[in-house]
């Protein structure tokens, strides 16, 4: 593993992490009438359906098990620790997501899909979105593996997190929070890996 990859990792955190505290004060609760106006609108309100689906953390689990499977039938040791760094990415960025939305208590903005009866289904731990965690963690370690669809697969992870909104289930600093988490998890994920490599490489000594 590279060092330069490991500290773009955290440069992506912490320009993620900034977006969402400029979001908090200039985006969150000023977007929510014109987001939901716009996502009545039949296109919309199709492209939101169709692309909440792949902001599942199973999605993203079930994209990197196909990986090292396609890596194991190619012989291809890269790919498959491509896969397992992906894998381990979503863990990592899970755990993350968890402990913030666990510490930090934010109130969803209003959806009915989120209540059961008269009980509230996760209402207060909007922030922040673990789908934009799952999807751009998925969109971190898969450029690592196909470098050249980095941009594509980035606009991809953006469009997935951005529909969180558009369904009112997330304001939009919670989503760049849950993307900054990502970029956190990836840079734990390649420092952990990178120092169980180099340990690897170290003489064993005789005693």
């Amino acid at each position: 593993m590279q060092r330069r990859e490991i500290w773009i990792a955290i440069v992506w955190a912490l320009a993620l992490a900034g977006c969402a505290a400029a979001s908090f004060f200039l985006l969150d609760r000023q977007t929510l009438e014109p987001v939901y106006w716009l996502s009545q609108m039949p296109p919309v309100y199709t492209a939101v359906e169709y692309l909440t689906t792949f902001g599942k953390a199973g999605f993203p689990i079930l994209a990197f098990s196909a990986l090292w499977l396609w890596g194991f039938l190619r012989r291809s040791g890269g790919l498959k620790q491509s896969a397992m760094l992906g894998i381990a990415a979503q863990v990592a960025t899970g755990a993350i997501v968890w402990a913030l939305k666990l510490s930090i208590t934010r109130e969803r903005p209003y959806v009915p899909y989120h209540l059961k009866g008269e009980i509230a289904t996760g209402y207060y731990q909007s922030f922040p979105s673990g789908d934009a965690g799952a999807i751009f963690a998925l969109a971190f370690a898969a450029s690592h593996a196909f470098p050249r669809a980095r941009p594509a697969l980035m606009a991809f992870a953006a469009a997935v997190a951005a529909m969180r909104v558009f369904r009112l289930a997330h304001y939009p600093s919670d989503v760049f929070a849950g993307a900054a988490a990502a970029a956190a998890g990836w840079a734990v994920t390649l420092a952990t890996f990178n120092w169980l490599d180099e340990r690897k490489r170290e003489p064993s000594s005789d005693r």
